[in-house]
């Protein structure tokens, strides 16, 4: 591969880990998504203790 080749590659490469990055923030930050994610953890705490009791039997 040709050195500009490399180069496009490697700034395609940095721009999708700068998109992906952007992304992460925006989830993390995101209030009604922060919101789901603790109802989700409280609806499943359950199954996940009593998962535990049957794997520990």
């Amino acid at each position: 591969m040709s050195l500009e080749g490399e180069k496009k590659e490697r700034m395609q490469a940095l721009s999708l880990a700068k998109e992906c990055y952007a992304m992460k923030l925006d989830l993390l930050s995101s209030a009604p998504v922060i919101d789901r994610a603790v109802k989700f953890v409280d609806r499943n705490k359950g199954l996940i203790h009593q998962n535990n009791e049957v794997l520990d039997r």
